[in-house]
């Protein structure tokens, strides 16, 4: 090993006779690194000219390189079955100007949710998802783009999405609405005959908003919420009588998903389960998705206290005296929690990780108002969807 001197040169001194290969290691920081390059080597070719044989007291020149600053390529996927490391294979290419063919730009990489391509060249490159696991989803290639020497390039967010379930007589782009629907509500694949029942509903007159709206009030996605809120918020499955209670006040119109949820979070049996966090804390960690601060506990205690006292209640101890299921309420119903609920279903119900704040500004109103039930419809019924 050996470094280059101020003009460029090196030299290695007293090697035997053999075949060698020389790799150049420039380095660098955080903003830009020389990757290890060979004499010849391109995007098209990492080895170069190859190992170079030297003979007894032989001299070898010309076995130069311009070290390229690496590119970097970062590309975040997700799918619904997403669960594993190794769920999705990510291919990235080049493309050769010579020839006009796709070449593969380096290793594929398995993840299930971001993967990093690093030392890449300049060039035009495409980025390839495709899924491993055992469901069906289609795979997705990305427009074509330029890379820089250096730079940095952030993927649009892909969502993987299932293929269509096939049924007689139902277009491509019904089918790919009801196999969506049937995953994004009831986190499975249709039947045949289902796709079909729904396809005729379409083809009858009926909406896409309305047949998004006949999944939200099915029995078996009611139930699926009723299990997930047990799950989530309680740790625990839920037990026959509290399963069919929330059913029964669901088809009467008397609770919603978002009622189940905040009934859930002001309940005796969560603050048994909040550990060393504060009641206050436990319930920031499961609705927005931090911590409170010593200010927090304390103002949402004695407004909570304030409320009891107001409509002549008791409070709850558990809750240190306030009304638990007032100060839930407020909690959830905020602006910053309905926000993050929206943000979620971008993601979930149309692919888009990081919505516009302008998008965020007029869904997070109305889920405030007409809660989650509600914006999920207005989301699975549009056209984007």
């Amino acid at each position: 090993m050996t470094t280059t001197k101020a003009d460029g040169s090196y030299s290695f001194m007293g090697l035997q006779a053999d075949r060698y290969s020389v790799i150049f290691s420039g380095g660098g920081d955080a903003d830009e690194w020389y990757f290890s390059q060979m004499p010849g080597s391109d995007a098209f070719n990492r080895e170069g000219a190859g190992p170079v044989k030297v003979a007894v007291g032989e001299s070898k020149a010309g076995l130069d390189a311009t070290l390229t600053a690496g590119a970097i390529v970062n590309a975040p996927v997700s799918c619904l079955t997403c669960l594993s490391s190794g769920t999705v294979r990510v291919s990235l290419d080049i493309l050769n100007p010579s020839t006009k063919l796709w070449v593969r730009a380096s290793g594929d990489l398995f993840t299930a949710d971001f993967a990093r391509f690093t030392d890449l060249y300049p060039g035009t490159y495409r980025a390839t998802f495709h899924y491993e696991g055992p469901e069906a989803y289609d795979d997705v290639t990305v427009a074509p783009f330029a890379l820089t020497e250096g730079q940095t390039y952030d993927l649009p967010y892909v969502n993987l999405t299932q293929k269509p379930v096939a049924a007689v007589g139902v277009s491509a782009p019904v089918r790919a609405f009801i196999t969506a629907l049937y995953f994004d509500y009831l986190a499975r694949r249709p039947s045949t005959d289902e796709v079909a029942f729904w396809g005729a509903q379409l083809a009858h007159g009926s909406g896409s908003g309305v047949i998004a709206s006949a999944f939200a009030q099915s029995d078996e996605y009611r139930l699926d919420c009723i299990d997930a809120a047990y799950k989530k918020v309680l740790g625990r499955a839920p037990d026959p009588g509290g399963r069919q209670f929330w059913l029964d006040r669901m088809h009467k119109g008397l609770s919603t998903t978002d009622d189940i949820l905040k009934s859930f979070y002001a309940s005796e049996e969560l603050a048994h389960r909040r550990g060393t966090w504060s009641w206050v804390s436990a319930l920031y960690q499961f609705i927005l998705g931090r911590y409170s601060t010593s200010g927090d506990d304390t103002n949402w205690i004695a407004a909570g206290r304030a409320y009891a006292q107001a409509h002549g209640e008791a409070g709850n101890s558990y809750a240190d005296g306030a009304d638990a299921y007032w100060v839930v309420d407020q909690i959830y119903e905020s602006r910053e929690a309905a926000t993050d609920r929206v943000r979620d279903m971008y993601d979930q119900y149309l692919g888009r990780h990081w919505p516009g704040d302008s998008e965020l500004a007029f869904w997070a109103p109305l889920d405030q108002r007409y809660g989650d039930s509600i914006v999920r419809g207005g989301f699975t019924g549009s056209a984007e969807y």
